[in-house]
């Protein structure tokens, strides 16, 4: 079932005893070049789960792409994130007239 497939990935009570990481070739993912990761882990039972993350380098590392699939049953889930900025305008953040500073919060 694939659902079941999906659930069982996120679910942490069964550690998988043998994981292989490896370095796949770079990909550009919305204009930003990406270090691919990838973690296939073996579990007892016999399913592999596998993993890929894609950080953009241009930002920090931060992860743009996110896939996983289990096996048997080959159930995948992508997560992306677009059209990510981290410039932020001046005016997109303007201080309360009464904003008052404080130094410590009190309890």
């Amino acid at each position: 079932n694939p659902v079941q497939a999906i659930d069982q990935y996120f679910d942490d009570r069964q550690l998988p005893p043998r994981v292989e990481t490896r370095v796949l070739p770079q990909v550009v993912i919305d204009g930003h070049s990406c270090a691919v990761y990838e973690q296939r882990s073996i579990f007892p039972d016999g399913h592999t789960e596998t993993g890929r993350r894609f950080r953009a380098g241009d930002m920090s590392g931060l992860l743009l792409r996110v896939e996983s699939e289990a096996e048997p049953g080959s159930a995948r889930v992508i997560t992306e994130r677009r059209d990510v900025r981290i410039e932020i305008a001046p005016d997109a953040f303007i201080v309360p007239t009464d904003f008052k500073r404080v130094e410590k919060l009190p309890r």
